[in-house]
């Protein structure tokens, strides 16, 4: 399991988005590394109505609309550090996006003795910040069993992030600085 709660300068969002998987700790050899590949699959829409619904929860601070559909590894790990989606719900602003969220990145991630996911990254584009919003699901087709959640923040100026497709030039003007919360299997 993966715990990571820090601030960071990337080198572009795509990196941001990326770091909630994987980090210096789990390029150890005691800790099972991940291979994440863009996916070519799509979300299902209980998948993105699951994604929406545990967002709004978790702004609420209301984390039992959604615990049924948490994995029992991730609960586990929950249990282990209960403030963890309290201090993930602590990033995510109260006042709405400027615009609607946009699927910002769907990967499939193979956990090394853990298993598969589906994992999709949401850009929610505010005033003055960027949030990605990740939640990561079982891997089987169109499951809502959540194994992974992360919320990243960092300075904005209201507009959606540059994916890897545009432009290297787009993507330098990426912000410098960012803050993240995230669990993972």
């Amino acid at each position: 399991f993966l715990l990571l709660a820090c601030s960071e300068k990337p080198d572009n969002a795509a990196n941001l988005a990326a770091s909630s998987v994987e980090t210096p700790e789990a390029s150890e050899s005691s800790t099972p590394s991940a291979i994440v590949k863009p996916s070519n699959r799509q979300l299902s829409q209980s998948q993105l109505d699951m994604a929406r619904s545990v967002f709004e929860a978790m702004k609420a601070k209301k984390f039992d609309a959604f615990a049924a559909h948490i994995h029992p590894s991730f609960a586990d790990e929950l249990k282990q550090n209960p403030k963890l989606i309290e201090e993930m719900a602590g990033f995510i602003p109260q006042s709405e996006p400027i615009k609607p969220p946009k699927l910002y990145a769907l990967e499939d991630v193979k956990y090394e003795g853990y298993g598969d996911i589906l994992m999709a990254t949401f850009d929610y584009p505010y005033e003055n910040r960027n949030m990605l919003f990740l939640i990561a699901f079982d891997a089987a087709e169109g499951s809502t069993e959540i194994k992974s959640l992360a919320v990243n923040t960092f300075p904005g100026s209201g507009d959606y992030l540059p994916s890897d497709e545009e432009s290297a030039a787009e993507a330098g003007s990426a912000p410098e600085t960012g803050e993240a919360v995230a669990a993972s299997e």
